[in-house]
Parts: structure tokens; sequence; C-alpha cells
């Protein structure tokens, strides 16, 4: 299961311990891999987050589905991640990210 491919839209799949982010972006979704390169599918970020959600990818916010492994830190209201993008918290789901990452550390 580890090394297994999830359809991330069309003919597009990733395995999801290479994804370091979703980015939401209306109907469509920006997905930042490890090596730096971004592929941009038309599936909503709601489908995707169904998808990865037992990968341990977490919606931290509207915008963004976050991968808890590859989280470096949070503070107030954002999350940098270990290539450096930083994304947003909402303030609903703070605390409980803060739980997340305090587990899985």
């Amino acid at each position: 299961m580890k090394n297994q491919e999830i359809n991330v839209g069309g003919r597009r799949a990733v395995k999801p311990g290479n994804v370091i982010l979703f980015e939401g972006d209306a109907n469509y979704s920006h997905v930042h891999l490890k090596n730096g390169s971004k592929i941009t599918v038309a599936t909503t970020l709601k489908r995707l987050e169904e998808r990865f959600r037992p990968f341990n990818f977490y919606r931290s916010h509207k915008k963004y589905l976050i991968n808890i492994r590859e989280v470096q830190c949070c503070e107030n209201y954002e999350v940098e991640l270990k290539n450096n993008h930083l994304a947003l918290v909402s303030r609903r789901k703070k605390d409980e990210l803060v739980r997340i990452l305090i587990k899985s550390r």
C-alpha cells in the first residue's frame, strides 16, 4: 500500500509519499511534488482529500491539503513544509493540526 499510486485526475497518478501538498484552485488542484515539480489536475480538493486522507494528509485550510510527514513547523496560522512552501491553517483547524503533529512525532 505504501508504494501504491493514487489517481489524481485524468490519467495522472502519484505515490502519496511523493506529494508535499495539494493546493486548491476552484475546480482544479495543483499537486506539489517532492522533486519540485507541480502538476495541475481538473480534480477538486475535496475529491483528493477523500483519496489521500488514509495516507496522512490533512485539510488545513479550504485551499490546502498537506502531507503531515512533510511539515517542518507550525507557527500562528501557517505551516512550513520541508520544501519551504507555506500553507495556511484555518483558525478552526489549528488546534487539531497541532495535536496531529505532536502525535506523529
